[in-house]
């Protein structure tokens, strides 16, 4: 796995946050609970009301927005492009 520089580092969090910050607050909700606190699916749905087939569909869009950024990140810090 490549080695990242701190400034490159750093530019992936802001576009990590920046990211998070644009989704619709129960995505962010949803993957914050998943990623950053460890929560289980069905956790989740307890926590936040809404049923378990819905946090994983909201789960797995969230993810894919993610994915995508970091997707553009990578393809826009890579030498020669």
């Amino acid at each position: 796995m490549m080695e990242l520089e701190t400034h490159n580092r750093n530019e992936l969090f802001a576009e990590i946050v920046e990211e998070l910050e644009a989704m619709p607050s129960a995505l962010r909700q949803i993957f914050i609970l998943r990623h950053y606190h460890g929560r289980s699916q069905a956790e989740i749905a307890r926590l936040t009301g809404i049923n378990e087939k819905n946090v994983h569909a909201m789960l797995r869009q969230a993810e894919r927005l993610v994915y995508h950024a970091l997707h553009v990140f990578a393809l826009d810090t890579t030498p020669g492009q």
